[in-house]
């Protein structure tokens, strides 16, 4: 019976600098200072913030998305029928789907439910194109990627309609 003596203590030893060290693949833990954020309720990958740098957002814009799974449908402002929820697609975007299409909306928020890299592509009449292939954030000594805000601003093209 010696052996509990000393075994109970670095037994309990263990455990305080599991807890103390963190439980996420060797990473912090409980306050947020580093190490893997706690677990909570599933987050989109990517969360784009759109707006235009000269005013409302134009009209036409569309949003592509392309990720490991494939192509989602185009997300068109001003089409209602391409404006998906997380029931029937991956990219939601923070809009009122029982409402018609905006014509003065200052800013769009849009949730990319997606893993792994993904290819971002943004277009509107009079607008230059965005493109951007988004790569996901980890931290270190954790496994899972970690939810990233992406601030898109649409800049006007000036050459749009002049013929050069």
């Amino acid at each position: 019976m010696a052996w509990i003596r000393y075994a109970l203590p670095a037994a309990l030893a263990g455990v305080l600098l599991g807890a103390l060290f963190g439980a996420c693949n060797g990473g912090g833990g409980g306050s947020g200072d580093g190490g893997c954020p706690p677990v909570g309720p599933p987050e989109p990958l990517f969360t784009l913030h759109i707006a235009a740098a000269d005013g409302p957002l134009p009209t036409d814009m569309s949003l592509s998305v392309q990720w490991s799974a494939g192509e989602e449908p185009v997300f068109a402002l001003d089409d209602p029928e391409s404006w998906k929820t997380l029931e029937d697609g991956h990219v939601v975007c923070d809009i009122d789907r029982d409402a018609a299409a905006p014509s003065d909306l200052e800013q769009l928020s849009c949730e990319l439910w997606t893993s792994g890299a993904t290819l971002v592509e943004i277009s509107a009449a009079g607008y230059l194109p965005y493109e951007e292939t988004l790569t996901p954030q980890k931290l270190d000594g954790c496994e899972d990627p970690v939810p990233s805000e992406v601030d898109v601003e649409l800049k006007v093209d000036h050459d749009a309609g002049t013929g050069d």
